[in-house]
């Protein structure tokens, strides 16, 4: 398989595992004051799966760092299969969080998170299929 074709396939799988979170803390119950309204319903799901998204790239990145320490020299050029795999995991979890905010009709209250969106998913994309110059 293509390595492209790879790294898109774990991209999808990661947004996927993201909408599959989503479904699940749907099925939670919600604070009485987030229930009344459906924005609050909304950004209750949303933050709950962006804090979880924070919580396990951050410590993969921690960890990554600590168990490849040549990366503190080069940022560039040092990378392993799991920086690999962070750079999916967190691409997928853009790509689902963007989409969720147009689908849910949040982009008017929520532009710049999709200004971020955009950004830091062609930073990734840049990282998963862009050329390394030597």
């Amino acid at each position: 398989m293509a390595p492209w074709l790879r790294s898109a396939g774990l991209v999808a799988g990661s947004s996927l595992a993201f909408a599959a979170l989503r479904w699940a803390l749907s099925r939670c119950p919600l604070p009485a004051h987030v229930r009344r309204d459906a924005t609050r319903t909304w950004r209750w799901k949303n933050l709950l799966v962006s804090f979880a998204h924070s919580v396990v790239a951050g410590l993969w990145a921690v960890v990554g760092m600590w168990q490849l320490p040549g990366a503190l020299d080069d940022l560039v050029q040092t990378t392993s299969p799991s920086a690999h795999l962070l750079l999916c995991f967190s691409t997928g979890y853009f790509i689902h969080d963007s989409l969720d905010i147009i689908i849910c009709r949040q982009s008017k209250a929520s532009w710049e998170y999709l200004v971020h969106h955009a950004v830091a998913s062609g930073e990734r994309g840049g990282g998963l299929w862009g050329r390394r110059r030597g």
